[in-house]
């Protein structure tokens, strides 16, 4: 099971750094399976009284630490270039998400007024709470980028722009 699964995300890899389009069910399969092999390996470690265990699992950590950090970097580069197909699985929501906030905050630089200490004006489409109040549709408040971007994100607000 352990060398056909690291066979796997070793495909995902060359897939995703090798420019080839890729769909988010292949890869969240492949992590899916590896975290199937990572809880089997943190299970023998834990339970295993051998003297090499300890080293065994340290270097297994560091070697899937790295192999997923490659693989969500490149990942996020992807989504950013639209060069993964996003389908209705975790993954895929995660990366739309990811690319509605960077699209949003490329919307709030060309098209917002940015004013005092970083804030913009947005208009509330849905309500939620902010600074001990409830914020109720149609309102209009001012709002750190920060929190406009994320609010924006989920459908919360609306960014008042210029045009």
């Amino acid at each position: 099971m352990s060398i056909s699964v690291l066979e796997n995300i070793m495909k995902v890899l060359n897939s995703l750094l090798l420019d080839e389009k890729i769909s988010t069910a292949t890869i969240m399969k492949t992590f899916e399976e590896a975290n199937k092999l990572n809880v089997a390996m943190n299970y023998w470690c834990n339970v295993s009284t051998e003297q090499f265990t300890h080293n065994v699992c340290e270097k297994f950590n560091v070697i899937m630490d790295k192999l997923l950090d490659t693989s969500m970097r490149s990942i996020i580069i992807k989504v950013i270039n639209n060069e993964i197909a996003l389908e209705r699985d975790i993954l895929g929501g995660i990366t739309m998400l990811f690319n509605k906030i960077l699209e949003t905050f490329k919307y709030i630089i060309l098209r917002s007024v940015i004013i005092y200490d970083n804030k913009i004006l947005c208009k509330v489409k849905k309500p939620f709470y902010r600074s001990y109040h409830v914020v109720l549709p149609g309102y209009v408040v001012l709002m750190p980028i920060d929190e406009a971007v994320m609010l924006a994100s989920l459908d919360y607000i609306d960014i008042i722009d210029v045009l």
